[in-house]
């Protein structure tokens, strides 16, 4: 694959639960960091668990769009700086998917 997309490495995981949550850990890397998701994001919804308990990160929803996507009248708001704040983690990670859907339909 590494030849394919012409890269120096890469890494194969086999369910894209395991690659969200290292996308997390990547970008949070700091205990405490704070991760923005959608409210009807499956990432939210079915895969928060592993963010806070293996990534140790916060999330934040902001509101879904009917289309599932995210304002973004809403995402700036959201946004923390620790630096305002000790008692706030700080945002490290806006989570935008092109699936961003509420359920993930698997064929068997």
């Amino acid at each position: 694959m590494a030849r394919i997309l012409d890269k120096e490495t890469v890494i194969f995981v086999p369910f894209g639960t395991m690659s969200n949550l290292i996308s997390v850990m990547v970008h949070c890397e700091i205990r405490g960091s704070e991760v923005i998701l959608g409210d009807q994001s499956h990432i939210h919804l079915l895969e928060n668990g592993g963010i806070s308990t293996i990534g140790c990160a916060h999330s934040r929803t902001v509101p879904s769009n009917l289309d599932r996507t995210m304002d973004i009248n809403f995402i700036e708001p959201a946004i923390k700086d620790s630096a305002e704040a000790m008692c706030y983690p700080t945002t490290r990670l806006i989570f935008l998917k092109n699936m961003h859907a509420k359920y993930v339909s698997l064929l068997v």
